[in-house]
């Protein structure tokens, strides 16, 4: 009779959990807490390490029923979008939040800056709120986030910045990530602004768009076009006539932060834009202030 294992791992809620076969001899449980109490002391001096380098990971790993509560009165608390969404729809997008959260390395670039589980909540709730319409929940590209308490150098650019954008990571300062949410229609946003870089980086990979951001270009390219040669677009701030893929992530800003002001001014755009995306959000609006006129019987 073949060996039974020793223990079982079971990852189904994102935590590991040792479960011991009935018919393990007790001796042999002296060795198996050894092992794990050795595997700890050497966890913690990776972690040691690590923060000696500057770089303090977390790749997280939550329990999504005890996370679920935390999760909705944070969300509920910072993001003005997340309070436009019915009832099935926030269950959705906190499911989603959890998976995005557990997808994505976070890492504070600072010493003595420590990313914690509402920085890390936050940030994948502002990715969630992008893709919300796709059944892809990020962009395959993106696998880390860096973290600064202010704004920061960035050798690549060469100048001091509040985000940027790199292959397989995002840069984000959680000062200026915050302010972005806690002014929710100045159309300036920088944690959408930042992941909408992302998805620009991978846009063409997605079959399911490529028609769609075929006529945003089309759409765009006279926007784009005026501005540079007015320097005022009327709507969209100065940054978006830097390059077409400024104006895409300033225009994603607007999307979700003056829907309404966007399609007043320009409905063409703001609908390719809708398309891309799969999602409406002037409609959301719409409706929930039409909810809110109702009168309570």
């Amino acid at each position: 009779m073949a060996a039974r294992p020793l223990l079982f791992i079971h990852k189904a809620r994102g935590l590991t959990l040792f479960s011991f076969m009935p018919t393990l001899p007790s001796g042999y449980m002296v060795y198996v807490f050894i092992i794990a109490a050795v595997a700890a002391i050497l966890y913690k001096v990776y972690q040691k390490r690590q923060a000696a380098d500057g770089d303090s990971a977390y790749v997280g790993t939550f329990e999504f029923e005890n996370w679920q509560n935390g999760a909705t009165h944070l969300i509920s608390s910072r993001m003005s979008f997340f309070l436009l969404l019915d009832y099935e729809e926030r269950s959705r997008f906190l499911d989603r939040t959890y998976q995005i959260m557990n997808a994505l390395q976070f890492v504070s670039r600072e010493e003595g800056f420590e990313v914690t589980d509402e920085m890390r909540m936050l940030v994948s709730a502002s990715m969630c709120q992008l893709t919300f319409g796709w059944t892809e929940l990020l962009p395959p590209n993106l696998k880390q986030i860096d973290l600064f308490s202010e704004s920061f150098y960035s050798q690549a650019a060469r100048a001091e910045v509040k985000g940027l954008t790199l292959p397989g990571r995002t840069m984000l300062s959680w000062r200026y990530f915050q302010e972005g949410y806690q002014i929710d229609n100045d159309k300036i946003n920088l944690g959408l602004h930042e992941l909408a870089h992302t998805i620009w980086d991978e846009m063409y990979n997605y079959d399911s768009v490529k028609e769609e951001l075929d006529r945003w270009q089309r759409v765009a390219t006279p926007e784009f076009i005026r501005m540079r040669r007015n320097a005022d677009s009327g709507f969209f701030r100065d940054y978006a006539g830097t390059n077409m893929e400024e104006l895409w992530a300033c225009s994603i800003e607007c999307f979700f932060e003056a829907p309404e002001e966007f399609y007043a001014q320009l409905p063409d755009f703001y609908k390719s834009l809708s398309e891309i995306l799969n999602q409406d959000t002037l409609a959301r609006a719409l409706r929930k202030k039409q909810a809110a006129t109702i009168p309570v019987a």
